[in-house]
């Protein structure tokens, strides 16, 4: 029994080793982080500082905040907004009620970009939205495009293609001979280029593993937007917790957000209806299909020709690269490449737009005031060579002040290598939120999936013996999401000058949920602590990176930072990041060793660590 034990161990071990090792080499890297930091920038830099924000550098007195604000401002495409248009979402729910109300109130185009849609009734009931928004615009003969962005592996795996089945359908009668109607709908599937896409397609979700299509993008009538790092599923709008803005009424937002979305679109396979598309795949456009000829070779189809998803009845045509992922991997990362940096040239223009009201103050009329909030959007797309996100943390990390203290948020704790010598290189106290193990999204699941949580424990408390190593524990505070009932996938930054360096206090805002009885018996919780010292940050960000090695190598990624004179919007950026902290229970030391849950068990930190690049 002990042999077979060893031999289950090992062989184990020395697959998932090999898995790690050739899902790298399916991929273009021939670059570091450092190389793409000037991806995307405004045209003219001199806006991000130099006094047309009215207010933004007269308040930055703070050398180091200038410095790391004119860093933005010359590696970032800078996006002005007023404050007063911003807002700070409350929790899933209000998630869910602002994109019905968005979808609802919709004129001209709805874009959705999400890693997938769920099959539950709460997504159901965002589709049927979506279905009778696209059946008013036709029964009205106006014009309307919807374009959804979903990942390849996720949605191809899964039923829940089903769910969107219905719009398809209503296009493919909008688009009929005979129909007078401008009503365009379009979903797109990104698979991330990978040689060893073929091998592990048999298997499921395993397939994830190598990458997927991770960004969360909303926009409406090409001036809404809503930022977040929640998906379209049933417990994104009830009980997981992520962080959402809302943008309003600014156009040049959601032009970026929109463009970067159709850049990714032009990178995907098209699905159209399956019943009324010619097998020929050759054929002209059909009603419904899209243009069905050879843009390329399809995962599972070496003629390049459509196939059908056997779960949903939907046809997948040949990629719109022109090139395939799978087959064709190094071809087509060349090309998302020179597509993705098209776009970022293009995108200093949105941005140049975007300020000739500053530049010209007859143009502003008492309604919209001055601009005092500005907005730096980052991507990640390594297997493009796109390393621009990773680039601006990395930096931020290493130029934020000793005053500063950083509050870190991510539901699975798993630090790229490079952010964490930053940290430990830093002197700034950081503040770290994560899930526990029963907050953890994969805690529960059926068969392999269910010792995910129990990996991050034991990422966790590798983490955790690293910073006792260096010295560094003493500013360094880990915190999990305790709340019963709720799961966490809230990810972000904060950057506040540090009140204990001699800032004034804030006002009383009570003790820990732990406190009240929200910890188990293997945190060690201070119940006198209160979020006193807790500032209003001066830069804070929102989007889909988890912070890991996965979110800098494996996946497609979008975050904005945002910094703002706005003192309601600070007001409300701090409450966003106190709401997690009254969730959360403080870990300590006695949470590792012991009977402690986050004990050392061998096997489990053994297969943590080979899989650390995955999770």
């Amino acid at each position: 029994m002990l042999f077979l034990l060893a031999y289950a161990l090992v062989f184990g071990t020395s697959l998932l080793l090999a898995f790690r090792l050739f899902s790298l080499s399916g991929s273009v890297q021939t670059s570091t982080c450092h190389s793409n930091g000037t991806l995307f920038h405004a045209l003219d830099n001199k806006v991000t500082v130099g006094g047309r924000t009215r207010g933004a550098s007269s308040v930055v007195t703070d050398g180091p905040q200038a410095e790391m604000l004119r860093f933005l401002g010359e590696t970032c495409c800078t996006l002005p907004a007023r404050g007063k248009d911003l807002r700070v979402l409350a929790g899933p729910k209000q998630f869910f009620s602002e994109l019905l109300r968005q979808i609802s109130a919709a004129q001209h185009r709805i874009v959705l970009s999400a890693l997938y849609i769920g099959d539950g009734p709460l997504a159901r009931q965002l589709v049927t939205a979506l279905r009778n928004r696209v059946s008013k615009a036709r029964s009205d003969k106006k014009a309307l495009d919807v374009c959804i962005l979903l990942d390849y592996n996720r949605m191809h795996v899964r039923q829940n293609l089903k769910t969107v089945a219905e719009l398809l359908n209503l296009q493919s009668e909008a688009a009929s001979p005979g129909a007078d109607s401008a009503v365009n709908v379009r979903l797109f599937l990104f698979q991330s280029p990978c040689r060893w896409n073929w091998l592990v397609a048999p298997f499921g979700r395993a397939r994830e593993a190598l990458g997927v299509q991770h960004t969360k993008i909303f926009c409406f009538d090409n001036c809404q937007t809503i930022l977040t790092g929640a998906n379209l599923s049933d417990d994104y709008f009830d009980t997981r917790v992520d962080r959402y803005l809302a943008v309003h009424d600014n156009p040049h937002v959601a032009a970026w957000f929109s463009g970067l979305v159709d850049a990714l679109c032009a990178l995907s396979y098209p699905v159209g209806i399956h019943k009324e598309c010619n097998t020929n795949a050759g054929s002209a456009t059909v009603a419904g299909c899209g243009d069905t000829k050879k843009w390329g070779q399809n995962a599972n189809s070496s003629s390049g020709e459509f196939v059908v998803h056997a779960g949903s009845n939907l046809t997948i045509f040949p990629n719109m690269a022109g090139v395939d992922p799978s087959t064709q991997w190094y071809e087509f990362c060349e090309v998302a490449e020179r597509r993705l940096r098209d776009f970022a040239h293009s995108s200093g223009a949105v941005a140049a737009e975007a300020w000739q009201v500053e530049q010209h103050p007859e143009m502003e009329d008492e309604a919209t005031g001055h601009y005092d909030t500005l907005l730096f959007p980052t991507m990640q797309c390594a297997r493009a060579n796109i390393f621009h996100d990773s680039f601006i943390v990395q930096m931020l990390l290493r130029m934020a002040p000793r005053s500063t203290h950083i509050y870190l948020a991510s539901p699975y704790l798993n630090m790229y290598g490079h952010f964490v010598d930053e940290l430990l290189a830093s002197s700034s106290p950081y503040d770290f939120i994560t899930a526990s193990v029963s907050t953890n999204g994969w805690y529960g699941s059926k068969g392999f999936a269910r010792y995910i949580p129990y990996f991050y424990l034991q990422l966790q408390r590798a983490f955790r013996y690293l910073m006792k190593e260096y010295k560094c524990a003493h500013r360094i505070r880990l915190h999990e999401f305790s709340a019963e009932g709720k799961t966490y996938h809230a990810k972000g930054l904060w950057f506040m000058k540090d009140q204990k360096q001699g800032g004034a206090p804030v006002g009383r805002v009570g003790i820990s949920s732990a406190c009240a009885g929200g910890a188990n018996n293997n945190d060690v919780v201070n119940c006198e602590e209160t979020w006193d010292h807790v500032g209003e940050p001066y830069l804070v960000s929102y989007g889909s990176t988890n912070y890991g090695s996965r979110s800098v190598h494996r996946d497609v990624e979008v975050e904005v930072f945002l910094y703002t004179t706005n003192e309601g919007l600070r007001g409300a950026l701090r409450q966003d990041l106190i709401s997690l902290l009254q969730e959360s229970t403080s870990v300590s030391d006695e949470r590792f060793v012991g009977n402690g849950e986050g004990r050392f068990q061998p096997l489990v930190s053994l297969m943590a660590q080979m899989g650390q690049d995955l999770l």
